[in-house]
């Protein structure tokens, strides 16, 4: 869980990204993941609709020119990201903050697996009780959410 979070911040923080430029998975040093995780994960969120982009080694398989058995022995054959999309976005604006972030994961601990759609609207609930907690604190308001 805590992969997809930190690939989502760093692509909606690299400034080659947003249509001008694209980044490659050999960008993402600082998520600690290994490259084949890290391709993983970008290959979900691609299938979700999170991010757009291109995999390279799926491009390569399709071009006789290319070796892929070289590619994928050597891990060079990139995810191009080209762009985070509105759900991307709006995944990550529901798990941005760190308190609704700890308290989703606390929440689904002893869940087992998940899918992404299952954490966000968790993540959403959250967020509404810690929003509905400052809101009422500094205007005394309950929104009733």
């Amino acid at each position: 869980m805590d992969l997809i979070r930190v690939i989502l911040m760093d692509i909606e923080g690299n400034e080659n990204i947003n249509g001008k430029f694209t980044i490659s998975d050999a960008d993402f040093g600082a998520t600690g993941a290994d490259r084949t995780a890290l391709q993983y994960h970008l290959r979900l969120l691609m299938d979700a609709g999170y991010i757009e982009g291109k995999d390279l080694l799926q491009s390569a398989k399709n071009d006789p020119r290319m070796d892929v058995h070289k590619m994928l022995v050597e891990e060079c054959a990139p995810i191009m990201i080209t762009r985070m999309t509105w759900d991307g976005h709006d995944f990550l604006d529901t798990v941005r903050d760190s308190k609704v972030w700890e308290k989703t994961k606390e929440a689904l601990k002893g869940v087992g697996g998940v899918g992404i759609d299952t954490i966000k609207d968790v993540a959403k609930e959250i967020g509404k009780t810690v929003i509905n907690h400052q809101v009422k604190k500094h205007t005394g308001i309950d929104l009733g959410l």
